[in-house]
C-alpha cells in the first residue's frame, strides 16, 4: 500500500488579526468559508498536498491569534517551523505595515531555511482594497520573500496556491538537504522517521526575484 504523505511539515500563519488566517486554513483544509471566532492562543489543522517529483506533503498548519497579548504564545509556536505564510488585508493599509513585525518575529526566532510567502486576502473586496498588488510586491522584493499572492478566503481563489508554493519550497529544502530528517530541531519529518512531536490528525483543535498572483 502506498503511503498517504512521503513528509509532514510544520507551517505557521502570523498576520494581524482579522486578516482571515483562520478562514485560509478551514477553506484549505474543509473546502468551505467561514467567519471563524477570533482565535486564542492557536490553532491546529492539516491537509496533505501534491508537490513536485508526485510527492505528497502533510502540512501541520498552526493558526495563530494576531492580538498584541497572545503575541509570546504565537512566538513560541515560530520556532522549528518550515514555513510561514504572512497575511495581511487588502483592504486594510495597516496590515500591511504590521507584517514587517511579523516578518521580523520569524527571522529573530526562526530557521534560516524557513519558506516563505506573503499572503494579501480578501481580494474579491476590490472596491474597498487599500494595498495594491504591486505594493505588497515590491515589499515581499524588499524584504527577500519569494513570492506573493493574493487570495479570498470567501470564493477559494488562489488559497491552495498559497500553501502548495510554500510546500514546494519546503520540499526543494528537503531535496537540497537544507534539513537533517533525523534531527530533533527542526518542523520536518519523513513518514515513519520520529523526532519533532507532531501530530498527525485532521482535528482543528486549540492550543495554548519574486513572483505575484492576485484574483482581481
Amino acid at each position: 500500500m502506498s503511503q498517504p504523505w512521503d513528509y509532514i511539515a510544520k507551517v505557521i500563519c502570523l498576520g494581524d488579526s482579522g486578516t482571515g488566517k483562520s478562514s485560509l486554513t478551514v477553506r484549505l483544509c474543509e473546502g468551505r468559508f467561514s467567519k471563524t471566532d477570533v482565535t486564542i492562543g492557536v490553532d491546529l489543522d492539516s491537509r496533505v498536498v501534491n508537490v513536485d517529483d508526485g510527492k505528497k506533503i502533510k502540512l501541520q498548519i498552526w493558526d495563530t491569534a494576531g492580538q498584541e497579548q497572545y503575541r509570546s504564545v504565537t512566538n513560541s509556536y515560530i520556532r522549528n517551523a518550515a514555513g510561514a505564510l504572512l497575511v495581511y488585508d487588502i483592504t486594510r493599509k495597516e496590515t500591511l505595515s504590521h507584517v514587517q513585525q511579523w516578518l521580523s518575529d520569524l527571522r529573530n526566532l526562526g530557521e534560516p531555511q524557513i519558506s516563505i510567502i506573503l499572503v494579501g486576502n480578501k481580494c474579491d473586496l476590490s472596491e474597498q482594497r487599500q494595498v495594491e498588488a504591486a505594493e505588497a510586491q515590491a515589499w515581499a522584493e524588499e524584504n527577500g520573500i519569494k513570492f506573493h499572492v493574493e487570495t479570498s478566503a470567501k470564493t477559494g481563489a488562489f488559497v491552495e496556491k498559497a500553501f502548495v508554493d510554500v510546500a514546494n519550497e519546503i520540499y526543494r529544502n528537503i531535496r537540497d538537504g537544507a534539513y537533517d530528517l533525523r534531527a530533533k530541531g527542526n518542523g520536518v519529518r519523513a513518514n515513519g522517521q520520529t523526532g519533532v512531536r507532531l501530530k498527525f490528525d485532521n482535528r482543528r483543535t486549540t492550543q495554548g526575484p519574486s513572483e505575484s498572483t492576485c484574483c482581481s
